[in-house]
């Protein structure tokens, strides 16, 4: 009896690709690490993932893995769900790998740091994060954006913001932004690409910046009767 051949291996190229493209995003990087020949298929796919998320939980109220690994990315696609827990010094690098290859891109990012008050270890991990986005020079090709984050440097905020590809993004979903954050917000080329958005503030905001959007949802505080009206005008 002759000795089987695998199978993989005598396949076309363009047959390898075709499978490629039908998997999902942790399938691909499995493959991609069995050879060097089935990394350049895999690099050479477009890859779209439907959901991506970068979460970092305090460790003081985390026990176990949560306290040693408090840092977590979050991938969702083609019905495959895939977490995974990283020390804060792993996570970034590991994170801002996905987009190194200018073929993959996202159709919703989640950022959920909370707690990062200037002492605390989540603001030097947020500082940490945008420099090695800005030494690696990459750009966030994203369709929506979820930042459940809070920033206490003005401009974190605005740095993240400009990290995001203005031929992909078209959503923004913000939480406790402060109004002169928002300002500034106004002014990049990403908000004025934007389609949608959603933020809560405790602070005013001019209805003249949303007038481009298809929609967006207001939540603040406090709004005097004659901004009310001016928004309401907007939205119609």
């Amino acid at each position: 009896m002759s000795k089987l051949q695998p199978i993989w291996q005598n396949i076309p190229f363009h047959f390898k690709k075709s499978v490629v493209e039908n998997l999902d995003y942790v399938s691909r990087c499995h493959l991609r690490s069995c050879s060097k020949e089935e990394k350049n298929i895999v690099d050479s796919c477009s890859s779209v993932i439907d959901y991506l998320c970068l979460s970092l939980t305090e460790p003081a109220f985390g026990n176990g893995e949560d306290a040693e690994k408090p840092a977590q990315i979050s991938i969702k696609d083609k019905k495959t769900e895939f977490s995974k827990n990283f020390k804060k010094d792993d996570v970034i690098e590991r994170f801002l790998s996905i987009f190194l290859n200018a073929l993959v891109s996202v159709n919703t990012m989640e950022i959920h740091v909370w707690g990062i008050h200037r002492k605390s270890q989540h603001f030097k991990f947020f500082k940490a994060f945008l420099i090695e986005i800005k030494k690696k020079n990459l750009k966030f090709k994203v369709r929506k954006l979820e930042l459940a984050t809070v920033f206490p440097d003005k401009n974190q905020l605005i740095s993240l913001i400009k990290c995001l590809d203005i031929d992909h993004i078209v959503s923004i979903n913000l939480i406790r932004t402060t109004g002169f954050q928002f300002e500034e917000l106004s002014k990049t080329e990403q908000f004025k690409k934007l389609k949608e958005l959603s933020v809560e503030t405790r602070h005013e905001i001019s209805p003249e910046l949303l007038s481009h959007l298809d929609s967006f949802k207001v939540t603040v505080k406090r709004m005097i009767g004659e901004v009310v009206s001016e928004i309401i005008k907007v939205n119609d």
